[in-house]
């Protein structure tokens, strides 16, 4: 009598299990690596990705270049402020007064000259409506510096002036 051996049931379905995946590892391709990209496609990709970040250098230049220049151009045109009570007539910069120009009040005075920054700043004539006048320099809107006031009684002050106030004759 030959001795045959016995497999538990655990065993049977191991030694099943096992040839089942011998007999399709020969009918089935193995997984492969993901393809690698070749050389000359990675190039491709890389230059043009040098290509993309020197176009936005590029424009980032151009709109620096019109910041600095023709935005800053300055320009002219009229204002009308407070509900039209004061109007200007004269030089632009970035929407303010800037350079030389006119402004009228609606009370009838008016002062022509330079200006900086939306004030009068430098050489300017301020005529009030009431007849006196001051003729010289400005600084933040006010006589500031040499000048010469006249007042309605032809009365002359010609001199140094410091924030509106007469110092001195010359």
């Amino acid at each position: 009598m030959s001795k045959s051996k016995r497999f538990s049931a655990s065993e049977r379905n191991g030694r099943r299990i096992s040839r089942a995946v011998q007999t399709h590892a020969v009918d089935q391709p193995a997984l492969a690596a993901p393809k690698r990209a070749t050389v000359p496609a990675r190039l491709a990709r890389i230059e043009t990705r040098i290509k993309v970040e020197l176009l936005v250098v590029v424009l980032l230049a151009i709109c620096a270049a019109y910041a600095l220049t023709i935005a800053t151009k300055p320009s002219s045109g009229v204002l009308k402020l407070n509900d039209g009570a004061i109007t200007y007539d004269g030089g632009l910069l970035h929407g303010r007064m800037d350079g030389n120009g006119t402004m009228t009040f609606d009370n009838g005075d008016t002062y022509t000259g330079e200006f900086k920054d939306g004030a009068f700043n430098g050489s300017g004539t301020f005529t009030s409506k009431d007849g006196w006048k001051y003729e010289g320099n400005f600084t933040n809107g006010e006589p500031d510096g040499e000048g010469t006031l006249t007042t309605e009684d032809s009365v002359v002050y010609q001199g140094t002036f410091k924030q509106g106030i007469y110092q001195s004759a010359h």
